[in-house]
């Protein structure tokens, strides 16, 4: 059961930075005219919400599922797990407050041709987004030398 949880833990791990390290590199070349820009931002909407969200669910219940398991090693206090908690809502709170609405701004600024409110839109989106692959990098590091275990 141990094995399992790690594996599927790592995979929505690997998911979560895949789309969030996509979102980043990708998207400034994805804006070089307007419809795909829109199409762009449209995308960024739809893999917050089919690749990681899902991805940070599955981190968050795989994580419990390991402390459970491994309760008599690690605790919930244990620094590293502290962090992945956090990490999680950190994360769920960029997509609830800038990853979509900022995606949706962008892509409908496209549409309608107002490229200076667009670019505005995904700086905005770029700035969260980096903060992301950064937390989210940095939660792996935590993860990985299990800080304060």
């Amino acid at each position: 059961m141990t094995e399992f949880l790690y594996i599927i833990h790592v995979l929505a791990a690997a998911a979560w930075l895949g789309a969030a390290l996509t979102r980043g590199l990708a998207g400034r070349s994805m804006r070089a005219d307007n419809a795909a820009a829109a199409a762009w931002f449209r995308f960024t909407v739809k893999s917050a919400r089919v690749i990681q969200m899902p991805a940070a669910i599955l981190l968050f219940l795989t994580g419990f599922g390991l402390i459970g398991v491994q309760s008599e090693v690690y605790s919930m206090t244990d620094l590293f797990i502290v962090i992945g908690i956090l990490a999680v809502l950190a994360g769920a709170g960029l997509g609830m407050a800038v990853f979509g609405p900022a995606g949706r701004a962008a892509a409908a600024a496209y549409e309608r041709g107002d490229r200076p409110a667009g670019e505005a839109a995904a700086a905005r989106l770029a700035r969260a987004g980096w903060a992301d692959t950064g937390l989210v990098a940095f939660t792996i590091l935590a993860m990985i030398l299990k800080w304060g275990a």
